[in-house]
């Protein structure tokens, strides 16, 4: 559990290595931790921009 949390948060230690046969899921590991990363923030950043335009759009019709 310790070494997917720093390999998927990217932060690589390096006090845990594996074992060649697990090297390349570890690599995996950690590109999807970036992935998930820049989607989150994306989706966060997204969902920021609609609830702004939706409180506009409430303000503007609120106004007379």
């Amino acid at each position: 559990m310790y070494f997917s949390a720093i390999t998927f948060a990217t932060i690589g230690y390096g006090d845990i290595t594996l074992s060649n046969e697990w090297q390349l899921a570890s690599a995996i590991e950690g590109v999807n931790g970036i992935l998930l990363f820049g989607w989150t923030t994306a989706f966060l950043f997204k969902v920021s921009e609609l609830w702004s335009s939706r409180r506009d759009a409430d303000q503007n019709i609120a106004q007379p």
